[in-house]
């Protein structure tokens, strides 16, 4: 037989993906796959004749004003703007424009000065080009470090003694507590938030799973979608009541928000016949 022939003959495997299907009598047994850029991160899934949805169950992402133990729930396929998002786009500029005001700033009350006219390039006393020379001594450093990875030196020490000292007293001015304060009141933050969707334009909003690690959140999302309608209601009514009336020192929420969420409580409680008892507990 020639080489031909056995090229002929050979048997090719063709590698087809198949989605995965769920069936309602039997269990897919789809593993679970963690992303560490999602914390806690679990998923959920809903699928049927026609509809099919999937959502995740994650930690607050990014820059929120949520406590870092609530879980947040978010479609699946929105999670990664989530991830792109998670950073505020304006602080690197924020912060830098704060470190330039300081540096100049100093360059009147210390031995720094400007080697241009535009005032924009700072300098040592002897005339160096601070950058330049901060650049070098970094990368003397990091050469430093792998000759001698036990070593103490900082960059500074590459510094000559009369740099070195211009720039620990910059160093000293910049760090003080009101020097920084009158930088971020000339470049104040710009208000952020990590949102999701399409036009970045979705909050992340509590649900009611808080303060659970990522197996004692599942049992729970688990056992309150099997749970028979009457007792989750009463579940949710008791959980309401303890919110609304407040903590076990008798703190009340008294504002007119609240108020009215009680009375509605109370409301649907007597239409399901489980009347709960909210009245409120004396202050101290």
């Amino acid at each position: 037989m020639s080489d031909k022939d056995k090229v002929e003959n050979k048997a090719f495997t063709k590698v087809k993906k198949v989605k995965p299907r769920l069936n309602p009598t039997h269990d897919a047994g789809i593993e679970f796959a963690g992303d560490k850029t999602v914390k806690d991160g679990f998923v959920a899934i809903v699928c049927g004749p026609g509809y099919y949805s999937q959502v995740t169950y994650h930690h607050p992402i990014g820059c929120t004003n949520l406590k870092g133990d609530v879980y947040v729930c978010t479609p699946t396929k929105d999670v990664q703007s989530l991830i792109l998002g998670k950073d505020n786009p304006y602080a690197s500029d924020i912060i830098s424009a704060r470190k330039k005001h300081i540096l100049k700033k100093c360059v009147g009350l210390s031995k720094l000065k400007f080697l241009d006219t535009n005032e924009e390039i700072v300098g040592y006393p002897n005339g160096t080009n601070r950058s330049q020379a901060l650049k070098a001594a970094r990368a003397a450093l990091k050469d430093f470090k792998v000759k001698e990875p036990d070593g103490t030196k900082t960059y500074l020490d590459f510094l000559s003694p009369e740099d070195k000292q211009a720039e620990t007293d910059y160093l000293t001015y910049s760090s003080k507590e009101e020097v920084v304060k009158r930088a971020e009141a000339e470049f104040p933050d710009r208000p952020y938030e990590t949102c999701s969707g399409l036009y970045n334009q979705v909050k992340q909003e509590p649900s009611w799973v808080e303060g659970k690690s990522p197996s004692d959140a599942m049992k729970l999302l688990v056992s309150r979608i099997s749970m028979p309608k009457e007792k989750l209601l009463k579940l949710l009514l008791e959980e309401l009541k303890m919110e609304l009336e407040g903590s076990p020192s008798g703190f009340i929420d008294d504002s007119p928000e609240a108020v009215e969420k009680r009375e509605n409580i109370k409301m649907v409680a007597k239409v399901k016949d489980l009347a709960i008892n909210l009245k409120p507990k004396p202050k101290k």
